[in-house]
């Protein structure tokens, strides 16, 4: 898929961009000895966030694969009609098709940024043909209109999103309406939009934002899943009156809440990111150096889209100001810590040799790392 192809790109543009921060001497420190490129900050912050985000990818779209893969099993068990299929079917096929959507929307977005921060980051090499990053640019920077437009299908995971709101109201009964106002929208989008219960038990142990550790994945889960509902409840309410319109004034008040429409979708593809890593995370070795890693992994994605959304976190009062500077200082400490495995970080994505062995990382001025 496209969005496959745009993660493959990117991922090989990490890659030879953070094995050039490792290798890559410049700027001295202490007078007569330079620096790594990796050994500034700075240039942490522009990889590690985007290796990040790349797992998150990665991750979500393995998961995607596989329910595919059981879709096809139910469908030569004689099990799913695919011209017949049930209510239940339907909405699940709806489903899958809203996060194929989103992963291709996120996947090429990420791509696009991604690949032009990895060609600025290798200096005046990175914009050499034969070191493959304007190779990769070229060749993904159509993929945001590939199979739609991106600004499109992030409407579509938007509507399925309502849609999910809208069919879980429809089945609760009197008595379920009355306790909707006891409950909130995250409850009814709990129902309909399937986080596995691993995850969910964290989300519930957490009770007070303001006190919770931020490096907590229940916390960070929960703090998305607070933007999601919340842009969906203003969402609803803005649309609420368009059922009982002329068509001519429906399609107005629609075209007038597309922004807001939009930044639900967004909230929806960072929430099913981090519940994708969090879900992989559980799965690792208690106390394993993997799991330590792929923890700040996890939190370092998380604290970078809270800090990206920031203002509207504390618009909503949600976060504190206090906080949020919090959430920045945590990245820089999250940043320092992973930079000795940055290399590690991409050798992990398994690219095949061919794709990123380039001239730059032979050429003077760049040594062999040292992994003492």
């Amino acid at each position: 898929s496209v969005g496959a192809a745009a993660g493959a790109a990117t991922r090989s543009s990490l890659t030879i961009a953070t094995r050039y921060a490792t290798r890559r001497r410049q700027f001295e420190g202490v007078p007569g000895q330079e620096k790594r490129l990796i050994e500034h900050r700075a240039h942490r912050l522009r990889l590690l966030p985007r290796v990040a985000r790349s797992y998150a990818l990665a991750l979500l779209q393995n998961q995607i694969i596989e329910r595919i893969h059981e879709q096809e099993k139910l469908i030569a068990a004689g099990e799913w009609d695919v011209a017949n299929p049930s209510d239940e079917q339907t909405w699940k096929q709806r489903e899958m098709e809203s996060r194929a959507a989103a992963v291709k929307v996120a996947a090429t977005r990420h791509a696009t940024d991604t690949i032009q921060e990895c060609r600025e980051a290798c200096g005046g090499a990175g914009y050499m043909a034969e070191n493959l990053l304007t190779v990769h640019k070229a060749d993904s920077d159509v993929f945001t209109t590939f199979e739609g437009d991106n600004t499109v299908l992030i409407q579509m995971v938007g509507k399925e999103l309502i849609t999910a709101y809208a069919r879980g109201l429809s089945d609760l009964d009197p008595m379920g309406i009355v306790r909707l106002g006891v409950e909130n929208v995250g409850d009814v989008l709990r129902r309909r939009t399937a986080v596995p219960m691993a995850v969910q038990s964290l989300v519930d142990a957490v009770t007070d934002r303001e006190e919770t550790d931020i490096f907590e994945a229940g916390y960070q889960v929960k703090l998305f899943e607070d933007r999601e509902a919340n842009l969906l409840r203003s969402l609803a309410r803005r649309l609420r009156g368009a059922k009982k319109m002329e068509v001519e004034d429906a399609v107005k008040a629609v075209d007038a809440a597309q922004d807001h429409l939009i930044a639900c979708g967004w909230a929806r593809i960072d929430a099913m990111l981090l519940e994708a890593m969090v879900e992989a995370e559980l799965k690792l070795d208690e106390g394993s150096v993997g799991k330590r890693v792929f923890e700040q992994v996890r939190t370092l994605f998380a604290l970078s889209v809270i800090d990206e959304h920031s203002g509207w976190y504390q618009e909503q009062n949600i976060l504190s100001g206090v906080r949020t500077k919090a959430v920045r200082a945590a990245m820089n400490d999250l940043v320092d810590s992973l930079g000795p495995w940055a290399d590690v970080l991409v050798d992990a994505f398994a690219v095949p040799r061919a794709l990123v062995d380039v001239p730059m990382l032979a050429d003077a001025g760049v040594g062999e790392v040292s992994r003492d």
